[in-house]
């Protein structure tokens, strides 16, 4: 009998990679594959922690993705007061990951 958890490592189940793993040898990180590097065009969705992710991307070089950036005629004051640029997109603080498929969604 096959299921789609067969294969997966040992990380992907809590049972296997905390609860029965000394204290010591767990590894709150893991391999993370995924290289994002200065050229990769990275976006944000969520909450306070998105914003804070947004910022430093943004102060380190990075190719933070902005749709929407404001007219050009406002002032860096005003686009900062109506929170341009503080996501990708003017959508907001997100919760979970049903708001954004549904955003995604959106037509």
């Amino acid at each position: 009998m096959t299921h789609p958890y067969k294969n997966l490592p040992t990380k992907a189940f809590w049972r296997k990679a905390v609860q029965k793993t000394e204290m010591l040898n767990v590894d709150p990180v893991g391999e993370f594959n995924l290289k994002i590097s200065k050229d990769t065009k990275v976006a944000t969705a969520g909450s306070c922690f998105a914003q804070h992710i947004a910022r430093h991307l943004k102060n380190s070089g990075f190719n933070y993705y902005v749709e929407e950036k404001g007219h050009p005629i406002l002032p860096s004051h005003v686009l900062k007061e109506f929170n341009y640029g503080t996501f990708s997109a003017r959508y907001g603080n997100l919760y979970t990951a049903r708001q954004l498929l549904q955003l995604a969604k959106e037509p």
